[in-house]
């Protein structure tokens, strides 16, 4: 039996697992050896009120391309059992960009910024243009022990649009390290030029 299809005989269990990770409409539980289970109530009111993207398969769909770019953890299974969007995946293994931000040294902010906005920048151009992370806060952005952004807890959040990425993680990163608005805005001068015009306005 897959994974998939045996996703409501091992709910119970799943739900008894040790919670890793905490979100409005979902919880990220500890699962076998290296991978990690994500329950997410997808017939919450406010989860159809915001737009998120409701069927799980659709979901995979979205995040399959960043899979294989190395741009999101690998997806293990995907299944639904009453309420409930059920995602088995690897564990990521790293840091958050929050925690880099807050306890890091210069020089790792300085590593670690500029390929957090090129990762950004090619995460939007695999996604259709209507989509965003939806919930790009430092903490759902890894930097992994390979060296490379991973991004999770995707919101897929059809009434926003990708610059809302961008405010939502510049907010975030300056929320975790004030001092870093003036690298910021140099990034998004040198890596992200064409889009300068919009992105600046976030950052005055």
């Amino acid at each position: 039996m897959s994974k998939t299809e045996s996703v409501c005989s091992k709910l119970p269990e799943m739900e008894r697992a040790p919670v890793i990770g905490q979100g409005k409409f979902a919880t990220v539980h500890d699962w076998h050896h290296d991978e990690v289970v994500k329950l997410e109530d997808v017939t919450h009111t406010e989860y159809k009120r915001l737009g998120y993207v409701e069927d799980v398969h659709e979901r995979m769909k979205l995040i399959e391309p960043l899979v294989r770019a190395h741009l999101a953890p690998k997806i293990l299974g995907v299944g639904k059992c009453e309420n409930m969007g059920v995602t088995f995946m690897k564990k990521v293994h790293g840091q958050t960009v929050e925690n880099i931000l807050r306890t890091g040294t210069p020089e790792s902010i300085s590593r670690v910024v500029p390929r957090v906005f090129l990762a950004i920048k090619e995460m939007h151009s695999m996604l259709p243009p209507e989509f965003g992370h939806g919930d790009l806060h430092t903490g759902n952005i890894f930097f992994t022990t390979k060296g490379r952004v991973n991004f999770i807890d995707f919101a897929f959040e059809r009434r926003l649009s990708q610059s809302y990425d961008w405010k939502f993680f510049f907010d975030a990163a300056i929320e975790d390290n004030p001092a870093i608005k003036p690298f910021l805005v140099e990034c998004v001068s040198t890596l992200v030029p064409e889009l300068s015009t919009k992105l600046l306005k976030f950052l005055k």
